[in-house]
């Protein structure tokens, strides 16, 4: 091949991406329902603050991930939560615990 010549060569088109850029914001957060399940044997919530606007959160199940919501019901309410931070287990693989931070309350 002389000079100047491309042949056999494939363009590629590169895009830019600032640092400040974050994916994880742009993805669409999920609702998770757990108001049919029952603290203390379903999962365990337990709040760190005296108006319950945080908690910890210990259950089960997958694709949860921070920025999603998880939807409880507590003393007849259905409460929503923002996952903030969530952590897998290693065993069962599908057992977690997340810090939730109260978004929402709803009547029953």
């Amino acid at each position: 091949m002389t000079s100047g010549q491309t042949k056999g060569i494939k363009q590629t088109a590169f895009v830019y991406v600032p640092d400040t850029f974050d994916a994880a914001s742009m993805k669409r957060r999920k609702t998770h329902h757990y108001e049919r399940y029952e603290n203390g044997v379903d999962y365990v919530f337990e709040a760190i603050d005296l108006g319950g606007t945080k908690g910890y959160m210990t259950g089960q199940g997958r694709g949860i991930q921070s920025g999603d919501i998880l939807t409880l019901r507590q003393n007849h309410q259905l409460i929503s939560y923002q996952v903030e931070t969530i952590d897998y287990y290693a065993s069962p693989d599908d057992m977690w615990v997340a810090l939730l931070v109260k978004i929402q309350v709803s009547k029953e």
